[in-house]
């Protein structure tokens, strides 16, 4: 109650989906519990909090179902960008300490930028994504659906050149910075998109840095 719902994506074969989440400011939602879903999340601005955990900006967790969120609020009001995921493995939970919830695929809390990586050099010129000094930050990873979530880092001046057709779905969301995507053109801090299996990806490139955050 009191929140925003931004639905980007949705997926009509499983019923996964991707949404914006509007937290308002002294919000308190209590005790949030299982719902069929696995979440991820990503603070895009402002700072939510449960179970006497902070989640200030560029915070990211993956919330399996079944994990009771208690006494969930946000003092300041907060943006997150949410990854639903229907959980299929609710009944092969074997943790004797975890029995709710798939303790496994949890990431409690991670710190994006907590190890950034510094911008390449301003006078690099176009070249192959090999070596564009291209840095990563894996966030959580899905090893029965191969499934990635991932902080991407490129400096000034890159380019990805390469005809890519995709072998899944793919969201990228632009952090910071201005990158231009085919299928899309300009992408500036704060937009989406979502590119289904089989697209073809023939460009990607910007003129600044970027830092995007990829689900597959």
């Amino acid at each position: 109650k009191g929140t925003k719902n931004k639905i980007l994506s949705i997926d009509k074969h499983t019923g996964d989906f991707t949404s914006l989440i509007f937290y308002p400011k002294n919000w308190r939602g209590g005790n949030v519990g299982n719902f069929g879903f696995n979440e991820e999340f990503y603070v895009v601005d402002g700072e939510i909090e449960f179970s006497n955990i902070k989640f200030p900006c560029d915070y990211y967790s993956l919330v399996p179902n079944g994990f009771e969120r208690k006494n969930f609020l946000s003092e300041i009001g907060a943006v997150t960008l949410s990854f639903f995921s229907k959980d299929t493995n609710s009944n092969n939970y074997n943790d004797s300490l975890y029995k709710n919830f798939d303790h496994d695929i949890w990431v409690p809390r991670i710190n994006a930028y907590s190890n950034i990586w510094p911008a390449a050099n301003n006078l690099m010129a176009k070249i192959d994504s090999h070596s564009a000094g291209m840095r990563v930050c894996n966030l959580s990873a899905d090893k029965i659906n191969d499934g990635h979530c991932i902080l991407v880092g490129f400096p000034p001046m890159w380019n990805i050149p390469e005809l890519n057709i995709l072998s899944s779905a793919i969201e990228i969301y632009v952090l910071t910075g201005n990158i231009f995507i085919s299928n899309r053109g300009n992408m500036h801090s704060g937009a989406y998109i979502c590119l289904n299996k089989g697209s073809i990806l023939d460009q990607m490139a910007s003129y600044d840095s970027a830092v995007l955050l990829i689900k597959t």
